[in-house]
């Protein structure tokens, strides 16, 4: 399995990638402006049901609040974030803090680092993540080996899955892992990739094609089923593995 995932197969796909990653990212400057994102959706259609936590989202689409109840099913309050972006707009880790959860962050831009530190209180670095000491970063976290969500989240996305390679899944588990894939401007190639590697590590695919608007599939979502028990995610979790048909009030208890 990982033979398939070499950094000579990365490469050789990461031109045509980058093409289309440019090209439809124009294409979604336009359209998000005349959209509301998951996040509000779920907000005007359940509104009587998001409560609580819920409503302290800042994601995009509830990554955050994911998270956080993967976190108290796993009895697990740590983070690692690569790709931070805002510190608290669209961020996926500034609920978590709120909330107790410790962490380390990662990001290239140095300005997003000049304000992270100026806003939060957990740790961030400016760095590379293709080249980042994940191992050192996780023991800082957690000695025993089991963290309570990854967030892996650069662009283009062929660099996300590059960093996954770089994660040392040997001597951690995550609870919770959210990967960004970007299929509706990148290859379907780096989707299919990144989940035959998970699953080969016996992760368990929870929401697929997490959406941000109607149109644009961006993301996956993963378990490790030895740290949460499925069956408590059965009432949560639909047929067709979207949030869009989750039972969001399932999970705010």
């Amino acid at each position: 399995m990982r033979n398939i995932m070499t950094e000579s197969n990365i490469a050789r796909n990461a031109s045509s990638v980058r093409f289309s990653f440019k090209i439809f990212s124009r294409i979604e400057q336009l359209l998000k402006r005349l959209d509301f994102n998951l996040r509000d959706k779920l907000k005007v259609q359940n509104r009587n049901e998001v409560t609580g936590v819920q409503r302290e989202s800042k994601s995009e689409t509830y990554q955050d609040f994911f998270a956080y109840q993967m976190g108290k099913l796993s009895k697990l309050n740590t983070y690692l974030e690569i790709g931070a972006g805002h510190p608290s707009i669209g961020n996926n880790t500034y609920l978590l803090e709120r909330h107790g959860w410790r962490g380390i962050s990662i990001e290239i831009e140095s300005s997003l680092v000049e304000l992270f530190q100026s806003e939060r209180k957990n740790q961030i670095h400016l760095a590379d993540a293709i080249s980042f000491d994940y191992l050192k970063a996780l023991k800082e976290i957690n000695q025993k080996g089991s963290v309570g969500y990854l967030q892996i989240d650069i662009d283009p996305s062929i660099q996300s899955l590059r960093t996954l390679m770089k994660i040392p899944f040997d001597s951690y588990k995550f609870a919770s892992i959210t990967f960004e894939h970007d299929v509706y401007r990148s290859t379907r190639k780096i989707r299919k990739a990144q989940r035959r590697y998970l699953q080969s590590l016996g992760y368990v695919l929870l929401a697929k094609d997490v959406k941000f608007n109607k149109i644009f599939s961006y993301e996956d979502w993963w378990i490790h089923p030895d740290l949460i028990d499925l069956a408590l995610l059965s009432d949560f979790k639909s047929s067709r593995e979207h949030p869009f048909e989750m039972k969001w009030s399932t999970l705010e208890k």
